[in-house]
């Protein structure tokens, strides 16, 4: 289940942050992590802490769900 959950967030994260042509080191240092570990979440390796995932929200300017959508269809 963890995979999955990472791959979908891999998705979101991705797509939403090309949308609003936004960069992951720009997000990083605006949630206060490191690149690298900013870089694991993107690339489905890390799944995000409720801080960073509301963090996250708020400058992508997004639901929360709309990170953590999964979409069992699929």
């Amino acid at each position: 289940m963890n995979s999955v959950v990472c791959e979908m967030i891999k998705n979101n994260l991705k797509k939403i942050m090309k949308e609003k042509g936004i960069k992951q080191k720009y997000i990083a240092n605006k949630i206060r992590v490191k690149d690298n570990y900013f870089s694991m979440i993107v690339n489905g390796k890390h799944i995000p802490s409720v801080e960073i995932a509301l963090k996250l929200a708020k400058i992508l300017n997004v639901s929360v769900e709309k990170i953590f959508y999964l979409d069992y269809d699929k």
